[in-house]
């Protein structure tokens, strides 16, 4: 094997070794074959100083590689490296050599590791700029990267070429002369030398504020070149023509009449507004052109811009005036296709239909609406929304044209090319498809729509003015490179006259004079954008500006649909109009919403689309927005459709608890009512429950506190009646309410078996659990319990009516079911007064129905709390129940969840086998 081979594979190894620990320095030793190599690691081992080992491995690759080469070796007296070797015959170059690696020693200083040496060249600049004086060229390396420069350095740091140091040596055995090789390097470069120049303008002008428009300029113009609508290296040539006339005077008078020149061109040529454009950074330059860091690009006027798409162009500019709203491309790409598609692709599917029935009538009828058609994009920020939606609906266009185009061009033989397709090829040109060009324009001119400039606060009047004619500028910039890109041909320079109404792209200041109504108003809704308005202004203004039955595009923060407190803003958007999708997007780890809502008043049977991130779609009833939540009109968060379904079945028609009459109530706080309390049982106290004895059906009797019963009778009496003075607005004084209470024997809730709900059983992996409280216990405040009145208002006084205990047994079925903990849990429920009671109206057997699963729960009750509510079963019919071990569960218990998923709520098998795996 020749020696380079030996060489390239053993650096290749090196390459790859970051980090050398001790214990494998001999091992790579052993694996390598080149032996300089091998030396160097050993004395790198043994303790021998990097620079001095770095020596010793330069002076035998000299003598290995570049022994017919006139070089000799020299030591540098600076701090740059203490190894170098120079060509003999002009000493023109100067190879200087760093480590390879660096040595790691312990606190006794012996060697421990290796670690590969990264060559910085940032730190050497004014060492290499200092040896270039006495030198023309200088080869930098750390035998893992080689850096060359030439005497251009001392004017701009920059290498001439960078390269691998094992491609090096593949280019000099080539050559066989380090001097060749340079040359043809230096001549390289100066080939690059109008790029690099203008390069440099370019750069300069992006942060002189003055002149900074140059940059929309020069993206325009590239586009134009890489879309062959202007000579090859055309940007290049005129550059390299005011370099010529102006250089002497020059870089700031050659950039100005540079810029002046390509303003010029394109006046003539190119309606583009002479706005200038303010400051710009540094590293604008690269975000701008959305080149990424591992794309090697030799200079911006020779990069490839129809790379550039309208979203990597426009976020470049948002993160200039940081306004950056942080949205992906595919949340613009789906908020514009769904924008357009009832206004478009609907209308262009019918115009096809009726030309394929030679109605051409009807077809130019359905396309003059198309064209009516008309988007308001309120935050048009740089264009992004404009720009897509440009290209979407031009493609929508030429749907119609190739349409005829292929109808036309099966008609191949002259008696096919009769009076119809005579009158087809006019009915293209009638409709303007053939002028592409007046196409564009009159989507930009008459389609798409922006606000106003000045249209934030007072407050930020001066601030934002400035921001939006940025905006502005770069807006136009966005549509314009679209528009161009869209058809190329009809945009070439050669083609256009210099006559105003000749000019290629129309001004988009006509775009500010509004239309009083639009077909959809399409608005991305950043987060404290108008900080004087609410969302629900906001969002009326634009739903004011919307035609009848067309549309609204949202895209905004999901929370102002999934909270319960913007309850004005949802009953906007889905009671008083049809909601038509949502979908959420999770955006830089916060949620955010697309919302498309019609302009009409919902129908009964309305549904719309719904998904959420990552998950699929499916249809979600109108009604059920009101049905879930009806206090706040806030969507439920449901992952997959079949919890939406179970959810909808559970719901169906049913009223409300609270609509039934049925309220639930809280009692004594073991912190605030402390006073109350005894811990044991004292003569006229009564038991307390706390929430931790609550099981499913059961309450444990090993009562830790107790409550004296006068005292808590009194309070609780007193809260009672507040609440009907407050109810029905009675006048009577407190008292003459109790002496009715006395005198009809109304009792308190706690005089009788009471149903009490424990919320967030997470011990038993359920929302909620249920237990009947025997009469005279009395309850912590973290239960809830069912009142067991109602109370009325007769001519004179009040009326109470008595709860049906056989509901008070169906309830304790229900709120212990998998079917009511899984509505619970999805809908996320905190009053619990709004979950449905089912009325069993879809039955014929109800009351049979009701009577087996108000038999069984007594069944699982009395077995649980060892027969103490046999009073509660003769009130109800039931004398006796059987002796069940565990009850639940019990086979029992497993009946009483079938029948109530099933038979009351009717879920399939699948659905009931899907809402138990979730306990």
């Amino acid at each position: 094997m020749k020696k380079l081979d030996l060489i390239l594979s053993d650096l290749e190894k090196l390459n790859h070794k970051e980090s050398i620990s001790l214990a494998q320095i001999d091992e790579l030793i052993d694996s390598l074959s080149y032996t300089p190599l091998k030396q160097y690691l050993l004395c790198l081992k043994v303790g021998v100083k990097p620079d001095d080992a770095t020596s010793i491995l330069l002076k035998r690759l000299t003598e290995d590689f570049f022994g017919k080469m006139p070089l000799t070796e020299v030591r540098l007296k600076s701090s740059i490296a203490e190894n170098a070797i120079q060509e003999l015959v002009n000493q023109a170059v100067l190879l200087i050599a760093k480590p390879f690696y660096k040595v790691n020693k312990n606190e006794k200083g012996e060697v421990i590791s290796l670690k590969a040496e990264n060559l910085s060249i940032e730190n050497y600049e004014q060492s290499i700029i200092n040896y270039l004086s006495d030198n023309e060229v200088i080869i930098f390396t750390n035998f893992r990267k080689v850096f060359i420069f030439d005497k251009e350095a001392i004017e701009e740091f920059q290498a001439i070429q960078q390269l691998d140091f094992a491609q090096f040596l593949c280019l000099s055995a080539e050559k066989n002369s380090l001097a060749g090789l340079v040359q043809s390097w230096q001549k390289e470069y100066e080939n690059t030398y109008i790029s690099r120049q203008l390069d440099k303008t370019f750069k300069k002008f992006l942060q002189e504020e003055s002149q900074s428009d140059l940059a929309q300029r020069f993206i325009f113009i590239k586009h134009l070149e890489n879309c062959n609508l202007l000579p090859t290296h055309f940007l290049k040539n005129l550059y390299a023509a005011n370099l010529q006339l102006w250089d002497t005077l020059g870089e700031e008078a050659v950039g100005k009449h540079f810029l002046q020149t390509i303003n010029d061109f394109i006046a003539s040529y190119y309606t583009f507004e002479n706005e200038e454009f303010t400051t710009f950074q540094k590293s604008w330059t690269e975000q701008a052109l959305g080149i990424q860091q591992n794309e090697k690009v030799k200079s911006l006027s020779d990069y490839n811009y129809l790379k550039i798409n309208e979203y990597a162009l426009g976020k470049a500019f948002e993160n200039l005036y940081g306004m950056n709203n942080g949205f992906s491309e595919e949340v613009y790409d789906f908020f514009c296709e769904n924008t357009l598609f009832y206004l478009f692709e609907n209308q262009i599917d019918k115009i096809l239909e009726n030309i394929d029935k030679s109605n051409l009538k009807k077809a130019k009828q359905l396309f003059e609406e198309v064209q009516k058609n008309s988007i308001f994009n309120p935050f048009f920020e740089s264009g992004i929304v404009l720009a897509k939606m440009l290209k979407l609906i031009f493609k929508q266009y030429q749907r119609i044209g190739n349409h005829i185009d292929k109808i036309l061009d099966e008609s191949t033989s002259l008696l096919d090319k009769d009076e119809h397709w005579k009158k087809l090829a006019s009915f293209k040109e009638e409709l303007g498809l053939n002028d592409l060009r007046k196409l564009i324009a009159n989507i930009i001119l008459h389609q798409l729509f922006i606000s106003p400039l000045n249209q934030e606060p007072e407050t930020a009047k001066q601030e934002q003015e400035t921001i939006n004619q940025k905006l502005l500028n770069t807006l136009k910039l966005n549509v314009y490179l679209s528009a161009i890109k869209l058809a190329p041909s009809a945009f070439h320079f050669k083609k256009l006259m210099p006559e105003e109404e000749k000019k290629a792209l129309a001004k988009f200041g006509n775009n500010f004079v509004l239309p009083s109504y639009f077909s959809a108003v399409a608005c991305l809704l950043p987060y404290e954008k108008w900080k004087d308005k609410t969302y629900k202004e906001l969002i009326s203004q634009y739903m004011a500006q919307v035609n009848e039955n067309e549309f609204l595009t949202l895209f905004i923060p999901s929370q102002l649909l999934f909270n319960e407190v913007d309850t004005n803003l949802r009953q906007l958007l889905f009671i008083e109009n049809s909601l038509l999708k949502v979908k959420l997007f999770e955006q830089e780890k916060t949620e955010w919403c697309f919302l498309q809502v019609q302009k009409k008043k919902p129908s009964k049977n309305h549904t719309f689309s719904f998904t959420l991130s990552n998950y699929e779609s499916f249809s979600y009833k109108n009604e059920l927005i009101a049905g879930f939540s009806p206090l706040s009109f806030h969507l439920i968060k449901f992952e997959q459709q079949i919890d939406y379904q179970i959810c909808s079945k559970i719901k169906g028609q049913n009223p409300t608890l609270e609509e039934m009459g049925y309220t639930f109530k809280k009692e004594f706080k073991l912190s605030n009512d402390a006073h109350f309390f005894f811990r044991t049982q004292e003569e006229q106290t009564l038991p307390f429950c706390e929430g931790r004895m609550i099981e499913a059906y059961a309450c444990e009797d090993t009562f830790k506190y107790f409550i004296p019963k006068e005292k808590a009778h009194t309070q609780l009496l007193s809260q009672e009646v507040n609440a009907l003075k407050k109810r029905f607005n009675l006048s009577q004084k407190n008292y003459e309410i109790i002496g009715i209470f006395n005198e009809k024997g109304f009792l308190l809730d706690y005089e009788s078996e009471r149903l009490v709900i424990k919320l967030n059983a997470t011990a038993q992996d359920r929302s909620m659990i249920a237990a009947i409280l025997p009469a005279k216990v009395f309850a912590e405040n973290n239960l809830l319990y069912l009142s067991n009145f109602s109370y009325s208002r007769g001519e004179k006084d009040l009326l109470q009516e008595f709860l049906n205990q056989e509901d008070l047994l169906f309830l304790l079925a229900l709120f212990n079911s998998f079917a009511f903990n899984f509505y619970v849990q999805k809908i996320g429920l905190a009053d619990l007064s709004l979950l449905p009671f089912p009325k069993l109206i879809h039955r014929k057997d109800k009351q049979t129905l009701k009577s087996q699963i108000i038999a069984k729960a007594f069944a699982i009750l009395s077995n649980q709390n060892e027969g103490i509510f046999k009073d509660l079963g003769k009130k109800i019919g039931i004398e006796s129940v059987p002796t069940i071990t565990n009850p639940l569960y019990s086979d029992l218990r497993l009946d009483l969840e079938s029948l109530i998923a099933k038979e009351v709520f009717e879920l399939s098998e699948e659905e009931f086998e899907y809402v138990k795996e979730n306990f």
